[in-house]
């Protein structure tokens, strides 16, 4: 049987702060699975439209502007010389101090913070449901509510599907997605969840939280687990 990941697993469940020499470390582990991929939103230069309005369903759940997807889409669409995104180069010109968009994939999804709309209160509201890293499809089993409602506007539109797929998973985890496909309570929406999820994550976050003396450091580390079981770093960020 393929292996699965859920939010029983060992790393799943939260570390609770430890003392340790006059301060505490906090340390969890959050698989990058769960989350909608932005950068799926442009394949080989080109919109990809069933991604860009899983996006745009998340931000309406979220009750943050659909409208500021756009914004994204450009930031990541390569910049080829036939004037594609030139005005939006000479919006981010005209700021003090000017930078250029990324005009390819974002590496983390710290960028989401330089993008024409997005203050801090916004990223903070939406960044958490999002990732930078290749997941190609979501993991129903460690989905949450928001990002579920999103794949789909049949679930957006109808909360009590969501809510059918959190309480199949919790009585037993999806194996494979026949599993969801074949709920009584989804129906033809069912079918069409199959393609949008999985089981397995391959990428996994850890944050770890360090204090001492009325300081903080925060340490995020997202690693890639290799068919061998090994984790090789991906990202690194320190706070």
């Amino acid at each position: 049987q393929t292996p699965i990941d859920t939010l029983s697993d060992v790393w799943a469940v939260p570390f609770p702060p430890m003392q340790l020499a006059g301060g505490t470390v906090a340390l969890s582990i959050v698989d990058e699975g769960r989350k909608i991929n932005l950068n799926a939103m442009v394949q080989n230069g080109v919109p990809n439209l069933p991604a860009i309005q899983k996006v745009q369903r998340l931000f309406a759940v979220l009750d943050v502007s659909p409208d500021l997807v756009q914004g994204i889409i450009d930031w990541i669409t390569p910049n080829n010389g036939t004037g594609l995104g030139g005005g939006i180069g000479d919006y981010y010109a005209g700021l003090k101090p000017p930078y250029q968009p990324r005009y390819g994939a974002m590496p983390t999804i710290g960028d989401l913070q330089m993008v024409k709309g997005f203050n801090e209160a916004i990223f903070n509201r939406v960044s958490p449901f999002l990732t930078v890293m290749a997941e190609t499809a979501v993991n129903a089993n460690t989905a949450s509510p928001q990002v579920l409602a999103a794949l789909e506007p049949e679930l957006t539109e109808d909360q009590k599907i969501v809510l059918a797929i959190i309480d199949a998973r919790a009585i037993r985890p999806f194996s494979q997605p026949t599993d969801i496909g074949n709920l009584p309570d989804l129906g033809e929406i069912g079918q069409k969840l199959m393609k949008d999820v999985d089981m397995r994550s391959q990428y996994f976050t850890i944050t770890g939280t360090g204090t001492y003396a009325g300081a903080r450091k925060i340490i995020t580390a997202t690693f890639h687990r290799e068919s061998t079981g090994i984790g090789t770093l991906a990202a690194w960020h320190e706070d």
